[in-house]
């Protein structure tokens, strides 16, 4: 401890502690700025010497050309054909010819404002086959439209699974 103490007293006693000099912060700042200046002459410099090339009119026309030939071109072919919804279409209008043709329609008038404007009670029952009321038949139609409907989205919206 007391060799601690000298060893202390040793230091305080042979060591000159440095005072800068008043006007040591402004020399140290115009160091940085003329070194800085230095800097931005040699960067100036080396940018005339190496300017930019201005690009033919063309430029832009031939990166476009040589994108487009790497470009993957698609040909868009629907899920379902022109001939398909012709046949939907018409099995739609038969079904309802069907239904409307097969309605018993008679004619009431309840108020006098109806003798004007008629009412129809409209009775709709008819048979359809035994295949098309089972229920696995509505079961394979709804699967049926739930997967060309998720086509439908896949195809349009681009989105993108990764299975």
């Amino acid at each position: 401890m007391k060799e601690d103490k000298n060893l202390d007293k040793f230091i305080k006693q042979n060591i000159d502690i440095e005072k800068p000099s008043f006007d040591f912060s402004k020399e140290v700042m115009q160091h940085i700025l003329t070194s800085d200046l230095n800097k931005e002459k040699a960067l100036t410099n080396l940018l005339k010497k190496h300017t930019l090339e201005n690009p033919n009119v063309d430029f832009t026309s031939n990166i476009i050309s040589v994108i487009n030939q790497y470009s993957k071109e698609s040909n868009y072919t629907p899920v379902i054909g022109k001939k398909v919804w012709i046949l939907i279409i018409s099995f739609i209008v038969i079904l309802m010819g069907y239904t409307i043709s097969k309605l018993d329609v008679t004619q009431t008038y309840s108020t006098w404002l109806d003798k004007y404007i008629p009412s129809f009670n409209v009775d709709i029952s008819f048979n359809l086959p035994l295949i098309l009321t089972s229920p696995l038949f509505a079961l394979s139609i709804f699967a049926l439209s739930s997967l060309l409907l998720l086509d439908y989205f896949i195809r349009n919206r681009k989105v993108n699974l990764n299975l």
